[in-house]
């Protein structure tokens, strides 16, 4: 009898140790102070990386808008140079008939006004005016494309860093799958040490 009690103050205890092993009490423990240093580096890498991510995508709307913007201002451009090199060669030209109905165009016009329709001809302040925003829009034009190629270097920059920072994560991720894997490994063995212990006294 006494020996049964004894038997069954023995498999109480490692009952015990075996439920508390289970539950990883005494291991994570020891674990803790560095397997949650490993997380919160995991965690801060994996915050990088998509604050990075995040960058790189509102630089390259930003990088397309300046494209297209540049594309633009270059448009309009070509079409006032067309413009001014269209009245610099025609603006002396003098037409004798409608292009229209080919009927021959009236004489008695003032001068300044168009045999045509007989509207104001300001000729030299148009194209004076054409090519100021001719110079406005080179300006312009200048300045976007020194923006464009700063943006295009931060890009550039950006990527590298988040190729870094993603090698950085995988490394940390490793190790933290590792401590994890190790822990685990070590809960189990000693579950199994107990469990044989258990056996063994009540053999």
């Amino acid at each position: 009898l006494v020996r049964s009690r004894g038997l069954g103050d023995v498999y109480k205890r490692q009952s015990e140790d075996i439920t508390k092993k289970r539950q990883g009490e005494e291991i994570k423990e020891q674990k803790r102070t560095e397997t949650d240093r490993q997380k919160a580096e995991v965690r801060r890498l994996n915050h990088e990386c998509a604050a990075v991510e995040d960058e790189l995508d509102m630089l390259e709307h930003e990088i397309e808008d300046s494209t297209m913007f540049i594309s633009e201002l270059e448009r309009k451009k070509l079409a006032l140079n067309h413009s001014v090199n269209t009245r610099e060669i025609l603006g002396s030209l003098r037409l004798e008939y409608c292009p229209e109905c080919l009927s021959p165009l009236p004489e008695d016009v003032p001068d300044g006004t168009c045999r045509l329709c007989k509207s104001p001809i300001e000729n030299k302040t148009g194209i004076a005016q054409a090519k100021r925003l001719i110079s406005e829009l080179t300006f312009q034009i200048k300045e976007s494309e020194l923006i464009l190629r700063n943006d295009e270097e931060k890009k550039m920059l950006l990527k590298s860093k988040l190729r870094s920072l993603h090698s950085q994560y995988k490394s940390a991720r490793k190790v933290l799958d590792e401590m994890l894997g190790n822990v685990r490994s070590s809960m189990a063995e000693a579950i199994e040490d107990l469990i044989y212990n258990l056996n063994s006294a009540t053999l």
